[in-house]
């Protein structure tokens, strides 16, 4: 997946916490990190789940649907992480609807359901 996003012209930074999305004229434009740098992007993916975004990286921006007041009572459960992408390259070697767990998940999801 590294080598798909480099090879169209974009770039992965590793190890950099993110403190609050940048939003303009109501769409996310970037990124403030909490060293105080600012990225500005095209597109602004969070792997974070939906209250966690909406209440700590969207700070002061009026949401209609997700208040903080409905996140704060809001019950969640288990989330999943997908990404849907376009290529014209083939990959033989991952069978379709393939998923895929880091190699923590069965201590994760002990700690989740017995802890």
């Amino acid at each position: 997946m590294v080598d798909l996003v480099e090879e169209q012209g974009n770039a992965l930074l590793y190890s950099a916490e993110v403190e609050e999305i940048l939003v303009r004229n109501g769409a996310a434009r970037g990124v403030r990190l909490t060293d105080g740098n600012s990225i500005d992007a095209d597109v602004v993916v969070s792997n974070a789940d939906p209250a966690w975004t909406y209440s700590r990286m969207l700070p002061g921006i009026r949401r209609r649907r997700w208040s903080d007041r409905k996140l704060r009572r809001a019950r969640f459960s288990n989330g999943l992480f997908v990404w849907y992408f376009g290529t014209k390259r083939r990959y033989e070697d991952v069978p379709h609807h393939s998923i895929l767990l880091g190699p923590r998940y069965r201590g994760l999801l002990d700690d989740i359901f017995h802890r």
